[in-house]
């Protein structure tokens, strides 16, 4: 799932020139958002 979704922020992306430290910078935050909204309140990981 992560790995999938870090080949579709870099794909999103890749029609911009990035430098490599702002692509990973940007592919983090989205990850740790996408793991949060996956969350419930209990703190366990929907899948």
């Amino acid at each position: 799932m992560i790995i999938a979704h870090s080949e579709r922020i870099v794909r999103e992306r890749s029609d911009r020139s990035l430098d490599c430290e702002s692509l990973m910078r940007d592919t983090i935050a989205r990850l740790i958002t996408a793991i949060g909204e996956s969350c419930d309140r209990s703190g366990i990981v929907r899948m």
